[in-house]
């Protein structure tokens, strides 16, 4: 590929991470740093798959805390299904009456 072309597409380019936990607890102490140095590097969104109905407040808390950089997700990983997987969906519906979600995520595609 030619250099120059390459460089004006990558500088015209919208980074998005799509699949980023920072919500969980490893990243209770540094979390801004994270979501800065993504910013800082060119990510313009990053978006927040939950992972099970625990999850899903600190989804919607972080992704309100960046309304124009962090988007939440919803859904349940299958290694979060378990016995009460129906009563789970459930919960996990009814939330999707409460915040705006922009795509389904965690669905464990990866395993």
């Amino acid at each position: 590929m030619n250099t120059k072309f390459a460089q004006i597409i990558f500088e015209n380019m919208t980074w998005i991470d799509t699949h980023a936990h920072l919500y969980v607890s490893a990243f209770d102490e540094d979390y801004p740093l994270a979501v800065q140095r993504a910013l800082d590097g060119g990510v313009d969104k990053i978006m927040l798959p939950n992972i099970n109905v625990e999850t899903l407040p600190a989804v919607i808390s972080l992704s309100a805390a960046y309304p124009h950089q962090i988007y939440p997700m919803i859904g349940l990983h299958p290694c979060d299904v378990k016995a009460d997987w129906e009563i789970q969906l459930s919960l996990l519906l009814k939330q999707m009456d409460v915040a705006h979600f922009v795509g389904i995520g965690e669905t464990g595609i990866d395993l």
